[in-house]
């Protein structure tokens, strides 16, 4: 049976942008009542640069492309909206867009019990994310943002109704994908035109981001990307491509025609370079292996190579079949008479093109922003590398961003500098009824559990300085406050043979303090609960129990307990919280986010417990329904999580009582971090 070649707007091809100091901003509103939207995305198409609206449809977007660039909006319930303009270099512009109403029955939302939705979602994501090795590293995070309908000829009809989370754990990217549209027909290939940002994963240890780049490395070379690069430029050869004119026939069989020119296929047209296509396209990448068509054609789709050879005295030679698995070969053919590229060669919208053959079946698994930039030793790597002009990553607040985990412009300055949070490195305590002489029965500690004596520090103190360095029970532990995140997390100072001193830095990531040592200006992060840069990145903290209560309630569990004393050595009036009542009482957040959740209002408290590998967030109006006491497994270790609605606090230890590490903070914070977290509901 023929195939007919239907696939159009794939978006594995992305126009790669210089990012600048650029900033926009603006407002998403209901185009019907003139309302902010909230949580709508606000994205440019196909590379990293993203934000979300707040509750009043605001948002806020900073180092964003300069060049010309497609800003696309999309939110739940409404339809997309894309626009094209052009973006002065280091300027500010300010956006109004409004969006309609979703119109029409999308369909109903995949149903994971139900036997025949579990395979309609599992030809899905063949269709969408292709054939190769990668597409089994991904993962669709929230299929409920699906809608299916099944047509009258049988084809599979997919809608989003919310932004697809989907995540690649081969390339460290999350997808954001909207679908223009998805059309599966009965035994044959997927038909698909989408939108989509990338989000960084988050790594947990150094050799995940090795493993990360050598997975883009790979992908990039021989990929559209690299195939239009190369061609721009006229290094084609030395790139490892040669390319014929070609013709398609019976559907997917290919003829190829003789070699092609490159001469004629990009041209100058108004002013821009542009591509110039009449017909397909034969693309071959000597540099690699196919190890995915195979993989295709278990399915029953297969593509036919031929070649026609040059006349014999005249006469024309029959045409002759030709496969082979020791080259990549792909076709592209466009239905416009030209299309527009950016000054890297890119084609400005990817979706003109349409493709077959081994990049149709690599397809989204395979897929790489437009901002990503191949860096190797390697000499091939390192001339695009150098073409494109990576700029040097600057130093924030006095801290050189090396070895980064994370992006470096997810870094921001608070305008606080280390000095106006100072450490508190020689406390001095006093016993829980002295202690009653600077505080009430209502004002809160963080409470260290221990079999030796445990010791309380009043948020009063810690949230003029942050961190504490201490020792408990011999042991040289920090106690960390995130007046943002309402995170507090002690952990131990002696890492890789090293007795380290911490402070807060100035510098937010997440919304959420990130911490440094004064022996090797290390960043760390406290929710993450690791290094985040230099030599040490990856380096996990190892995290003890704390409990985050009213110092009342401290003192009926712990009442033999020390407790901080307001004799820092420092000139600061403790009297009082920091005035942070306004931020507490409403569900902003201060600073960007990289991901967030609307599963739970932002600044609703959650007790975040982590076993190993498996995280779970038990928030607390849920808790409040438990009488108090809950067990649980988590990664097959029995906890009993602690409640008590009278101080709104809570903890968690096993089942003969011993306190384990917990981490109550908002909701917002616990999500940034773990993404992939399991949320405990009472009622389900």
């Amino acid at each position: 049976m023929n195939k007919t070649l239907t696939i159009i707007g794939l978006c594995f091809l992305f126009a790669i942008q210089t990012f600048a100091q650029t900033t926009i901003s603006g407002v998403v509103t209901d185009a019907h009542t003139g309302a902010g939207i909230e949580g709508a995305r606000v994205f440019f198409f196909a590379t990293t640069a993203f934000a979300e609206t707040n509750s009043e449809g605001m948002f806020l977007m900073e180092n964003v492309p300069d060049n010309q660039t497609r800003i696309v909006v999309v939110a739940k319930g409404f339809e997309p909206v894309t626009r094209t303009f052009e973006l002065a270099k280091d300027s500010e512009t300010n956006l109004e867009i409004a969006l309609a109403p979703a119109a029409g029955e999308a369909g109903k939302a995949p149903d994971l019990s139900d036997k025949k939705d579990r395979k309609r979602l599992k030809a899905f994501a063949q269709g969408l994310l292709g054939f190769s090795k990668l597409a089994n590293k991904c993962t669709i995070l929230n299929p409920e943002a699906l809608a299916f309908r099944e047509l009258k000829d049988g084809t599979l009809d997919v809608r989003t109704t919310d932004v697809l989370r989907v995540d690649n754990d081969a390339t460290g990217y999350i997808f954001h994908i909207w679908l223009d549209y998805f059309k599966l027909p009965k035994r044959d290939i997927a038909d698909y035109s989408a939108l989509l940002f990338f989000e960084e994963k988050i790594p947990k240890e150094v050799r995940e981001i090795e493993q990360w780049n050598a997975a883009r490395r790979n992908q990039f070379f021989g990929s559209p990307q690299h195939f239009f690069m190369s061609l721009k430029k006229g290094e084609l050869e030395s790139a490892g491509f040669k390319i014929y004119d070609a013709t398609l026939a019976n559907g997917n069989q290919f003829i190829e025609l003789g070699p092609a020119n490159p001469e004629n296929i990009v041209g100058d047209e108004e002013g821009a370079p542009h591509l110039l296509l009449s017909n397909y396209l034969k693309v071959v990448y000597l540099n690699g292996k196919d190890e995915v068509t195979p993989r295709a054609e278990m399915t029953g789709y297969s593509i036919t190579h031929l070649i026609r050879p040059t006349s014999v005295n005249g006469a024309p030679m029959p045409v002759q079949s030709v496969h082979s698995r020791e080259v990549q070969i792909s076709y592209l053919f466009t239905n416009r008479k030209k299309v527009k590229l950016t000054s890297h060669g890119i084609p400005e919208d990817p979706r003109l093109i349409r493709y077959e053959g081994y990049w149709r079946f690599n397809n989204l698994a395979g897929a790489l922003p437009g901002d990503y930039l191949p860096v190797t030793e390697s000499h091939e790597e390192t001339t695009i590398a150098e073409a494109l002009e990576v700029p040097e990553v600057p130093a924030k607040n006095g801290f050189e961003m090396t070895n980064l985990l994370v992006r470096p412009e997810y870094i921001i300055e608070s305008g606080l500098s280390p000095d106006d949070r100072p450490p508190i490195n020689n406390p001095l305590f006093v016993s829980s009824g002295q202690a009653r002489e600077f505080l009430t029965d209502d004002d809160w500690v963080i409470g260290v559990p221990s079999e030796g004596t445990p010791k309380a520090y009043p948020l009063r103190i810690l949230e003029r300085h942050e961190v504490v360095n201490d020792e408990i029970d011999g042991q040289p532990i920090a106690i960390t406050w995130s007046p943002l995140c309402r995170s507090a997390i002690v952990f131990l100072r002696d890492i890789q043979g090293i007795r380290r001193t911490f402070a807060s830095s100035g510098l937010i990531f997440n919304n959420a303090t990130l911490l440094f040592d004064y022996e090797t200006r290390t960043l760390w992060s406290q929710i993450m609960g690791r290094a985040i840069s230099g030599n040490a990145a990856g380096t996990p903290l190892e995290f003890l129990p704390v409990i985050v209560t009213t110092f009342k309630k401290w003192r009926e569990l712990n009442p033999q307990s020390l407790v901080l004393s307001p004799k820092t050595g420092l000139k600061t009036d403790y009297a009082a919280l920091t005035n942070l009542t306004e931020y507490y009482s409403n569900q902003e957040v201060k600073y960007q986010v990289t991901r967030s959740s609307d599963n739970l209002p932002n600044k609703e408290l959650v007790l975040g417990v982590q076993v190993g590998f498996k995280k779970k967030a038990y928030p607390f109006s849920e808790l409040r329904k438990t009488g108090g006491k809950l067990e649980d497994t988590i990664n097959g270790k029995a906890v009993v999580i602690h409640f008590d609605p009278a101080t709104y606090s809570a903890w968690v230890t096993d089942r003969k009582g011993h306190f384990l590490p917990g981490t109550p903070m908002y909701w917002f914070a616990w999500y940034a971090f773990h993404p992939d977290t399991d949320v405990f509901w009472l009622d389900k």
